[in-house]
């Protein structure tokens, strides 16, 4: 995979964990086998996520790494919702984690956001056009 794609894999714990809060958000929030499913297989994507860590960050910050916060922001709501339904046990020691976890992740991405905002490389510089550089028939 091409290093300017792998922050892009991120995106990979949005469905488990925005499936997780559609649920609950349906169901009227009930922790039942299906949203402890979703979760699951959340927290299996959000550990694969973090072993790939070191070889997805051998690509340079870019605004790709965006792609990690709309999974890991649904990820930390899934279980708080539940707990705060009366889920007791693992669900309510998770809870905090991945809270935490994704207050720290977004806060990053944003600081690297703004440092390149301010070095002047968010957006790569624009490539001439082909048909510019053809002489006029």
């Amino acid at each position: 995979m091409p290093g300017a794609l792998r922050p892009r894999l991120g995106i990979q714990l949005a469905p488990p964990a925005v499936g997780a809060v559609a649920y609950l958000a349906i169901n009227g929030g009930m922790p039942d086998m299906v949203a402890h499913i979703l979760v699951g297989n959340g927290l299996m994507m959000a550990l694969l996520l973090l072993r790939l860590l070191p070889w997805i960050m051998e690509q340079p910050f870019s605004v790709s790494y965006w792609g990690f916060t709309f999974g890991a922001t649904a990820f930390a709501i899934a279980p708080i919702r539940m707990t705060g339904h009366g889920d007791t046990g693992a669900i309510a020691l998770l809870a905090p984690w991945p809270f935490a976890a994704t207050n720290l992740v977004v806060g990053l991405i944003a600081l690297g956001t703004l440092r390149l905002i301010l070095q002047g490389r968010l957006l790569p510089p624009p490539v001439a056009a082909a048909s510019s550089q053809a002489a006029p028939a």
